[in-house]
């Protein structure tokens, strides 16, 4: 459910001189007009009670920034997310161990969440599945956002959201697993590395008004604070719920096979239309990457169009070999946390 945060702080004049005097300071100077144009001070701090280390950074003398991932400071992995329900008492115990390395830190009644990592994940019946569900995800785009593809993952970039599909595996192997590995924790780093086959995560990264506006759809504020009623399962689901139809353009985000998806479209369109509908919507979940491809010959208006009788049919996912018995829902029965899960997802 929630993976990384993002938390300014205000803090005090004598509290800035503290967290400085131990601090790494990194900048940019324009020799050319010597001046220096970007300056951070950085301080990497051991939180005893969760034996991890985390990054306090000072953009100012008003606010410091703490960015971490919730997972990983209280499991030592991510591969399993935790429930939002966790956060305020997690911020109030780590308040308590700021306190005890600086000798003051404000209240968490003060503390600005200016960023979320709202997660998902499903465990897919084997590695070579994921892998190509993931080549079917690599046609999802969203307008205004910049598409990056990688061999094993989806990036969506916006101003202040980004969307990402990606496979845990491999990414698992590339960070943590070497880290684990190399901190001794090598029996943990395997187990976990298994874990993390056929794993195929949803992320939603939002930043400011973006974040204010999941939770509060017509706020103008871009201020949010660490909130019991706020950091719950049910408004999480939500948010998540609303992003991934948002994502892959559809309400219904059921698998359907060639059947289901032409006999919905047959109901509301002329025969011709509902044909037209068909192929391209079969073309947009293809495995095949060629036949993906062919979606960029249809105009831009048309696109949109195609997709809008689409999703007004109530058409859901084209169902593949791939994605038999397999839904890209929010709650799923094939979610990695779920113990009772039908594929021993964890």
């Amino acid at each position: 459910m929630i993976d990384t945060i993002k938390i300014k702080v205000p803090i005090s004049e004598k509290l800035y001189k503290k967290i400085k005097s131990i601090s790494v300071e990194f900048s940019k100077t324009d020799h050319k007009i010597n001046k220096t144009t970007f300056s951070i001070l950085s301080h990497e701090t051991h939180i005893p009670t969760y034996d991890r280390n985390l990054y306090i950074k000072l953009y100012s003398e008003e606010a410091a920034i703490i960015e971490f991932s919730i997972p990983k400071l209280i499991q030592g992995q991510n591969v399993f997310l935790v429930a939002p329900e966790i956060v305020p008492s997690l911020m109030k115990d780590l308040r308590k161990e700021l306190v005890s390395l600086f000798g003051e830190f404000p209240p968490i009644t003060f503390w600005e969440v200016k960023k979320i990592d709202f997660c998902y994940a499903w465990k897919l019946p084997s590695q070579y599945i994921a892998e190509k569900v993931m080549e079917i995800l690599h046609s999802v785009t969203v307008s205004r956002k910049k598409q990056h593809i990688y061999e094993s993952s989806l990036m969506l970039v916006g101003q202040s959201q980004t969307f990402k599909f990606y496979l845990k595996y491999p990414e698992f192997y590339d960070h943590d697993f070497k880290a684990l590995k190399k901190s001794g924790h090598t029996e943990l780093a395997y187990n976990f590395l298994a874990i993390s086959e056929g794993v195929l995560r949803f992320e939603i990264s939002l930043r400011n008004r973006s974040l204010a506006a999941a939770f509060f759809k017509n706020s103008k504020s871009n201020c949010i604070l660490i909130d019991d009623d706020l950091f719950s399962t049910p408004v999480f689901t939500e948010v998540l719920q609303r992003y991934l139809r948002k994502t892959l353009k559809l309400d219904n985000i059921s698998a359907m096979d060639n059947k289901q998806v032409y006999d919905l479209l047959s109901e509301k369109y002329s025969s011709t239309e509902a044909r037209n509908l068909y192929i391209f919507h079969r073309l947009m979940f293809s495995p095949e990457r060629q036949d993906r491809k062919l979606i960029k010959n249809y105009s831009r208006s048309q696109y949109w169009r195609y997709i809008s009788k689409i999703k007004n049919a109530g058409v859901g996912i084209a169902s593949s070999e791939f994605m038999k018995n397999f839904d890209l829902k929010i709650p799923s029965d094939y979610a990695v946390n779920n113990p009772h899960a039908p594929l021993g997802a964890g």
